[in-house]
């Protein structure tokens, strides 16, 4: 089996967990519309929501944070419009471009990991029982990473509990 099958079939089954665990998953909003909401011009930028993965990552990362903050149970990187090619389209050579698409990732995870630890520190404050699926679903992640010593990442799946 291929690594990169490898990656999806992780992330197919971290998703079949979650799924099992509360039978609903909430998906993360439209996030051109957010970013509209906020203020933020795309215009005709080729990028689109990509090109904030250069001049806003704080914002990205923000916006992942209240997604979950209001209820998403998944999380998707800022990646529409985004590859090597229409990077380079938009004037960014290859090598930077595969660090901004990891950077995406990047942003959803650190979202996520603060949002954990937000909720777990929320959690033994209440006496509530620490978050489940959490762990299993980062040991799936961890076994992930070792397909990207390619450098690549995987962009699929950010979770809570």
């Amino acid at each position: 089996m291929s690594e990169t099958k490898y990656s999806a079939i992780s992330q197919i089954s971290a998703l079949s967990a979650l799924l099992a665990e509360s039978g609903v998953v909430v998906l993360d909003g439209a996030q051109g519309t957010e970013l509209e909401r906020r203020g933020v011009q795309l215009g005709a930028n080729k990028l689109w929501s990509a090109q904030l993965l250069i001049d806003n990552p704080d914002l990205v990362r923000a916006i992942h944070l209240d997604y979950l903050r209001a209820g998403a149970d998944i999380i998707t990187t800022f990646t529409y419009q985004a590859s090597i090619q229409g990077f380079a389209e938009a004037g960014v050579d290859a090598t930077t471009a595969a660090a901004l698409l990891n950077r995406a990732v990047d942003l959803a995870d650190s979202a996520r990991e603060a949002f954990v630890q937000a909720q777990q520190l929320q959690s033994s404050k209440d006496g509530a029982p620490e978050l489940k699926a959490f762990e299993t679903l980062r040991q799936q992640e961890q076994e992930d990473h070792q397909w990207r010593g390619m450098g690549w990442k995987a962009p699929l799946l950010a979770t809570r509990t």
